[in-house]
Order: C-alpha cells, then sequence, then structure tokens
C-alpha cells in the first residue's frame, strides 16, 4: 500500500494513527480533495485502459526486446 501514497492512500500501523487518519477525513474540504487526487490517481495509473494498453504493447508484433 505504501507505493499508493502518491494516490492519497491514508496507512495508520496504531491505533491513534487510526483515529487521526479518521479525523482528517470528517473535513469536508480534505476529504472531497483526498477523493479528486484518488480519482486522478486512479485513472492515470490503475485504471483498466491503462493496463490494457501496456498490454497491448507488450503483445504487439515487432516490439523490441
Amino acid at each position: 500500500m505504501e507505493r499508493h501514497r502518491a494516490g492519497g492512500v491514508l496507512l495508520a500501523r496504531t491505533h491513534a494513527e487510526w483515529r487521526d487518519a479518521l479525523e482528517h477525513l470528517l473535513d469536508d474540504e480534505r476529504r472531497l480533495a483526498l477523493g479528486q487526487t484518488a480519482r486522478a490517481y486512479v485513472d492515470d495509473c490503475g485504471s483498466a485502459k491503462v493496463a490494457a494498453d501496456a498490454l497491448m504493447t507488450w503483445l504487439r508484433p515487432g516490439r523490441p526486446g
């Protein structure tokens, strides 16, 4: 999950960290901004289209390697 921090993933290892992360989300502006960041991250890095495009590039005849 660490690799998805850029997408807004909140990580917590202790009860206190979980509480702080959840309290952070009570602020509407912060929560909406985090949601927008997460959506943009998924659109750029994790959508099915991105994966399919990468796969098709890899499967393309005549590709190097």
